[in-house]
């Protein structure tokens, strides 16, 4: 992914649950989340973006990258939480056509890394 770039593809949703997903972020209140396709996901090098969303009707949503998006996700398809969806459209829509691109995120945040259980020391 490439920022300033506009992609196309689908919009479906899934139940995302706690939010927690393949990048092993930690459980959020926050579910303004995405799973990305395996190809834009980029080997995880896509956890953690800021994604705009746009939808055909006008209407937008900024989601985080927490997940991947498996087979048959289509190369610039995105899964969006439940919660993400609706702000675009009506989940009974199930699949909606949309744009996106990446965002620089806007955070005085600190940078933390997390540890995968099970990790070695390499």
């Amino acid at each position: 992914m490439s920022p300033g770039t506009t992609y196309e593809g689908d919009a479906t949703h899934y139940d995302a649950a706690d939010g927690n997903g393949a990048c092993s972020f930690r459980p959020s209140d926050d579910m303004m989340i995405v799973a990305m396709n395996e190809t834009d996901y980029e080997t995880a090098g896509a956890c953690g973006a800021s994604v705009l969303v746009r939808a055909a009707n006008g209407r937008s949503v900024t989601v985080r990258v927490t997940n991947v998006c498996p087979l048959p996700c289509a190369p610039g398809q995105l899964d969006l939480s439940k919660q993400a969806f609706a702000e675009l459209a009506d989940p009974m829509l199930g699949r909606i056509p949309v744009t996106w691109s990446l965002l620089s995120p806007d955070t005085a945040d600190t940078i933390s890394i997390r540890y995968k259980g099970g990790s070695s020391q390499w």
